[in-house]
C-alpha cells in the first residue's frame, strides 16, 4: 500500500484537474468545543486539538491534559470526531446532490451550466461536474412516484395534476438530456428543447456510464460526514486550529471550517463504499465485487451464516446460526482463512456487529434476547429482552440499540427502555437498518416489499412484488440494495425503483453486507 504523500499525488493526476475553482468560505470564530477526539485503529482512543497534519500523512496532536505536542501516523487513525456535537440533519426539503461514487451534497442548488452544478451548503459553495452526480433532487414529491422506463438517457420527474379532474398529484417522467438549470427555468431536451417551471421539477436522474473498480485510485482517504449529515470523499491535506483542508476529484480544493465537520473517517478508496458484497447462503459465506465475481468464500461449518461483515482489520465476523457461534475469521487466499476470535454457546444467532469499543453485539433467536459481549472476557456486560425472536441488530449513533424480531421493531436506551417502536401491522419487519436521515429501513419478507419509514411510521419509499426480502442496505448514493432469498440474487434498486441485477444464483440466500 502506497504512503499518503503518494496517495495524493495518485489523486490529483486522477482527477484530471478537479471539479472547479476552490470553495471559499467566510473566516469565522468556531463553536466552543470539547477537545478533538482521535479513534486509532488499536481502539484506543487519544483526546487534544489537531494542530496540523503535514504532506507525509503525520497528524499533530496537542495532548489535552500535558499540553505537548506529538505526531500521529494516518495509518493509525481510524476517525478523528470534531467537538461534541451530534448531527443535525439537513431539511428534507433542501435541495440535493446525490454524487456517484456515494455521499451527499445539502443546501440551495444556484444552477447547472455546461455540465457543472453550482450548490451552496453550509460549509461552502462546491461545484461538481455532472460525471460525479448521481441525480439532483429539487423537492419532495407529494404525489404518487411514476415508473420509470429502462432507458439509456436522463430522466426528469415533474409533479403535475392528475389527469381526470381530481385535481390529485402525481409524478410524470420526461427521457432526454439535461441542458441547463438557471433560476426558476429547467431546460432539458426530449425529441426537442423544452422548459420546465423549476417548481415543478422533483428529481432529475443522470445517466452517466457507472466507472469500474479499475478507475478508482489507491491510497488512504477521508470520508468526511458534516453535521447536516452530508459526505464527502477526498483527502486530508491540512488541519488548523480553526479549518480543515481537502482535495475531493468531486469538489477540487476546498477548505472547511471546523465547526460544519462532525468526524473524518479514513478509508482506502476515493469512495464511501468499495461496494464489495459479502452474502451468507447455504453454501457459506462469499464476498463478490463490484462485476458480481466471487472474490473470496468461507464455508468450514458456517452454511446457512445469519450475517457476515468485513471488519476495519480486513477479517469478517460471522454469526454461525447452525453451530451456535460467532467467528472472526482472517480470510486466506481465494477461499478459506483462520478463526482468530469465536463466541461458543449461543443460541442461534442471527446477527452480529462488532462495535466501535471492541464488544460484539448478537441478536440470539432462540434465546430472545439481544447481548453485547466483552471483546476478552467475553461475558455478557449488556443484555435485552425487549423482543422475542430478534432477527437483526444495530448500534445507533445516539447508543441506543435497534432490534428488529418477528414482534415488529423495537429502538432501546442502555437502561433498556423503549425510545421507539413498530408493531406488526402493514409492515412484518425481518431485517431492519436504520438510515443516516433518521428514517427506518425494512425488509418485510412476508410481504414481500422493502419499506422505508419515517420517525413516525409513515411510509417515504417502497419496493413491492419482490421475492422473499431477507434484507435491504442504503447505499450512500441513495440506491438501495436488496437480498431477494425468493429468487437467488441481490438487486440494486434507485430511488426512482429502476432495478438492476448485482448477483445471481446464490442458494438461499440469509444475509448480506457491504463494505
Amino acid at each position: 500500500m502506497g504512503n499518503v504523500k503518494q496517495a495524493l499525488w495518485l489523486l490529483v493526476l486522477a482527477a484530471g484537474g478537479g471539479g472547479g475553482p476552490p470553495a471559499a468560505f467566510p473566516q469565522e470564530k468556531p463553536a466552543a468545543d470539547e477537545a478533538d477526539r482521535i479513534l486509532l485503529t488499536d481502539r484506543t482512543e487519544r483526546r487534544g486539538e489537531i494542530t496540523g497534519c503535514d504532506p507525509s500523512g503525520i497528524l499533530e496532536v496537542r495532548d489535552r491534559e500535558t499540553g505537548r505536542k506529538g505526531g500521529l501516523v494516518v495509518e493509525q487513525v481510524r476517525k478523528i470526531r470534531f467537538g461534541r456535537d451530534e448531527i443535525v440533519l439537513a431539511d428534507a426539503k433542501s435541495e440535493r446532490l446525490y454524487l456517484s461514487q456515494g455521499g451527499t451534497l445539502s443546501g440551495r442548488l444556484l444552477g447547472y451550466e455546461g455540465g457543472v452544478a453550482s450548490i451552496e451548503t453550509p460549509a461552502g459553495t462546491f461545484r461538481v461536474r455532472r460525471a460525479d452526480i448521481r441525480s439532483i433532487f429539487l423537492g419532495p414529491l407529494q404525489g404518487q412516484f411514476p415508473e420509470i422506463k429502462e432507458e439509456r438517457k436522463d430522466v426528469l420527474v415533474q409533479e403535475a395534476v392528475k389527469a381526470g379532474g381530481d385535481g390529485k398529484l402525481e409524478g410524470q417522467a420526461a427521457y432526454g438530456e439535461l441542458l441547463s438549470i438557471v433560476k426558476d427555468r429547467v431546460v432539458f431536451r426530449t425529441a426537442k428543447e423544452e422548459v420546465f417551471g423549476r417548481a415543478a421539477v422533483r428529481r432529475i436522474f443522470l445517466h452517466n456510464e457507472r466507472p469500474a473498480v479499475s478507475d478508482l485510485p489507491p491510497g488512504w482517504f477521508s470520508k468526511i460526514l458534516f453535521r447536516n449529515g452530508d459526505r464527502l470523499a477526498g483527502v486530508l491535506r491540512s488541519v488548523g486550529k480553526d479549518r480543515v483542508g481537502i482535495f475531493s476529484h468531486l469538489v477540487g480544493e476546498a477548505e472547511i471550517e471546523k465547526r460544519h465537520i462532525h468526524s473524518i473517517a479514513f478509508l482506502q478508496h476515493a469512495r464511501m463504499t468499495v461496494d464489495n458484497i459479502i452474502v451468507c447462503d447455504q453454501s457459506g459465506v462469499r464476498e463478490f465485487d463490484l462485476q458480481g465475481r466471487e472474490v473470496w468464500s468461507y464455508t468450514a461449518n458456517v452454511h446457512n451464516a445469519g450475517s457476515a461483515r468485513r471488519l476495519e482489520n480486513g477479517n469478517v465476523l460471522i454469526a454461525s446460526t447452525n453451530s451456535n457461534q460467532v467467528l472472526e475469521v482472517e480470510p486466506s487466499g481465494k477461499s478459506g482463512g483462520k478463526i482468530v476470535w469465536r463466541l461458543d454457546s449461543l443460541s442461534y444467532p442471527l446477527d452480529a456487529v462488532r462495535l466501535e469499543n471492541g464488544n460484539t453485539l448478537v441478536a440470539e433467536q432462540q434465546a430472545g434476547r439481544v447481548v453485547e459481549y466483552d471483546a476478552r472476557t467475553k461475558a455478557a456486560v449488556w443484555t435485552c429482552t425487549a423482543m422475542n425472536y430478534p432477527t437483526s441488530v444495530q448500534r445507533l449513533e445516539n447508543g441506543n440499540t435497534l432490534i428488529c424480531s418477528f414482534q415488529g421493531l423495537v429502538e432501546v436506551d442502555r437502561e433498556g427502555r423503549t425510545r421507539w417502536t413498530l408493531g406488526m401491522g402493514r409492515i412484518r419487519p425481518w431485517k431492519a437498518q436504520r438510515l443516516d436521515n433518521g428514517n427506518t429501513l425494512i425488509a418485510d419478507l412476508q410481504r414481500n416489499q422493502v419499506v422505508e419509514i419515517d420517525p413516525q411510521s409513515k411510509d417515504v419509499w417502497h419496493m413491492e412484488n419482490l421475492q422473499r426480502p431477507v434484507q435491504a442496505i442504503r447505499l450512500e448514493d441513495g440506491s438501495t440494495l436488496i437480498l431477494e432469498q425468493g429468487e437467488g440474487r441481490v438487486i440494486e434498486v434507485d430511488p426512482s425503483r429502476r432495478s438492476r441485477d448485482r448477483i445471481t444464483g446464490l442458494n438461499v440466500p440469509m444475509g448480506m453486507s457491504t463494505y
